[in-house]
């Protein structure tokens, strides 16, 4: 577990206008850069989804200091669909921990060149989850163990980062593996099914995902391979 009180970020789900996608592509690796450049910007990861105007943003930076935290999104980043929305996360897990950063291996070897369809590219998932009251701190237990079963286990598992945020008892994770294979073939792990009933009892809410592929990230901490960093 990371104790994220020197470090607050920001995960964005931003949503371009159809026909839109390439260019507002650019214009979210024209932000990475610009906000990797500040010595207090430790990473900023960006991600596709399946849905081509869908993107996915994660930033972190050290302290409690977050750029441009009083400007509206359509300030920072151009035309977006109102469905788009931005919260501050604080990190309480990473696996490997997020101050071994960067990975050289297994990156080294993978594809990205920016496409979100090739097959045996990273492949990750991103999602957010409601905890009862009172939970927490036995959810985030379960959260740990099963961490180590997975990072020790998995054939193909690359990432796993949890953060908490600024709405009580709503955490979000994202979680990358060597290729989409490799993401569904975790779901058939003994200790995987085990845990999706033992969280069934912390959770005030069904868990809602969704799909990512590493695009570009940038940053001190980035964990990507350098042709796919901004």
């Amino acid at each position: 577990m990371t104790g994220g009180h020197d470090m607050k970020g920001r995960i964005s789900v931003l949503f371009a206008p159809a026909g839109e996608a390439d260019a507002f592509a650019d214009n979210l690796r024209a932000y990475a850069k610009g906000a990797a450049a500040s010595d207090i910007c430790l990473y900023v990861d960006l991600y596709f989804t399946k849905h081509a105007n869908k993107f996915l943003l994660v930033e972190m930076y050290k302290g409690d200091a977050v750029p441009r935290e009083n400007e509206s999104l359509s300030v920072i980043f151009g035309a977006l669909m109102p469905e788009s929305r931005r919260e501050f996360i604080y990190p309480v897990y990473s696996d490997p921990p997020m101050r071994r950063r960067p990975l050289t291996e297994p990156f080294d070897s993978a594809v990205f060149g920016g496409s979100r369809y090739i097959s045996d590219a990273p492949f990750g998932a991103f999602a957010a989850a409601y905890i009862l009251p009172g939970q927490e701190e036995q959810f985030l237990r379960a959260i740990g163990r099963v961490g180590e079963k997975v990072s020790a286990k998995e054939p193909g598992f690359l990432y796993a980062d949890m953060y908490r945020t600024d709405t009580p008892q709503r955490y979000l994770m994202v979680e990358v593996y060597a290729s989409k294979a490799m993401l569904w073939g975790h779901q058939d792990f003994a200790h995987t099914k085990a845990f999706a009933q033992e969280k069934k009892q912390y959770e005030a809410s069904k868990i809602s995902a969704f799909t990512i592929r590493p695009a570009y990230s940038c940053g001190a901490l980035a964990r990507v391979h350098d042709q796919a960093r901004c």
